[in-house]
């Protein structure tokens, strides 16, 4: 897990960590700082495989996690097809 809620790790970081577990059978996760949709975004578009959440605590906040994960009509990630993910 790549922990950015206590540790300073930018989104290039996240991008180097990410792309140094291509080949591995590691499968990179991200701990995003809060519930927050351009970190989220980023980890995902740099190939994370998996994010969580700090400090869901109801029903909605979940929800709200899910949705930033998840395509439309189901969520609100953006399709970005010209990024080059990492893995």
């Amino acid at each position: 897990m790549i922990d950015q809620e206590h540790g300073p790790i930018g989104p290039e970081s996240v991008h180097a960590m990410v792309a140094a577990t291509a080949g591995t059978g590691c499968s990179p996760w991200v701990r995003v700082p809060s519930i927050d949709e351009p970190a989220t975004k980023s980890a995902l578009d740099a190939g994370a495989e998996g994010i969580m959440f700090p400090l869901i605590t109801t029903a909605e906040s979940a929800a709200e996690c899910v949705a930033l994960t998840r395509y439309p009509p189901e969520g609100r990630r953006g399709f970005g097809p010209f990024v080059g993910h990492s893995r």
